[in-house]
């Protein structure tokens, strides 16, 4: 009798251990540098100076080191370094293919001088990235 308690002690424990729920993977913090590194939509912008809302401008951030920008023709690529102790976000060099399009070659253009070696401030607006420029232009990106 007491080997059988001690074999069911010892199988309660095995047992135990087997079905222990694995730990959780955490939760992103909303001021991480990964929640950056997504696909964003441009929303709104005062930094391009075109008429951006007539096109669908993606900025994809899901490789920081080689992120990318798209508005219907061209690719622009560039990396992102974020610093999250100081809420900024560096913007590379840019570059870009060279395809002619009949349309949206302003818009590229605006984007890409926009984005050019420049370091942005950010802050969150509930789902929103907000990028600020210290010459007061901003950006709103929404998650794709």
């Amino acid at each position: 009798m007491i080997k059988t308690a001690g074999l069911w002690i010892a199988m309660s424990g095995i047992w135990a251990v087997c079905t222990v729920a694995a730990p959780r993977e955490p939760k992103s913090d909303a001021s991480s540098p990964r929640s950056l590194a997504v696909q964003w939509r441009v929303v709104d912008s005062s930094a391009i100076r075109a008429d951006w809302a007539r096109h669908r401008i993606v900025l994809d951030w899901r490789n920081l080191a080689q992120a990318t920008a798209d508005a219907g023709c061209n690719t622009l690529t560039y990396a992102v370094q974020a610093d999250t102790n100081a809420q900024t976000v560096q913007i590379a060099v840019v570059a870009s293919t060279l395809m002619a399009c009949k349309s949206g070659m302003d818009i590229e253009m605006a984007l890409g001088q926009a984005l050019n070696q420049q370091t942005l401030h950010y802050q969150w607006d509930k789902a929103d990235l907000i990028l600020r420029h210290s010459n007061g232009t901003t950006w709103r990106l929404r998650k794709q």
